[in-house]
């Protein structure tokens, strides 16, 4: 499988971002660092993206496993000054 994704720059700092197969997603700086505030920063996209991969993963296995599980929360924190 081959995975595809292409970024539109919008304005400002605001771009669509699409992943070939009909999704998209607004990213932008929040207001404070001079964007709009209209979307999620790249940095906070990637940790968005690691957290979704965790939790799926954990499913499949589990699935795999026939572990049934009731919840699921999967925290990802990035940090700097």
């Amino acid at each position: 499988m081959i995975m595809k994704s292409t970024a539109l720059w919008v304005n400002g700092f605001h771009s669509k971002v699409d992943n070939d197969r009909g999704h998209e997603i607004l990213i932008d700086l929040p207001e404070s660092q001079g964007g709009d505030d209209v979307g999620a920063t790249a940095l906070e996209l990637a940790l968005m993206g690691l957290s979704g991969c965790i939790s799926t993963i954990f499913a499949m296995i589990a699935q795999k496993s026939r572990l049934e599980f009731a919840s699921l929360k999967v925290v990802v924190k990035e940090g700097y000054n």
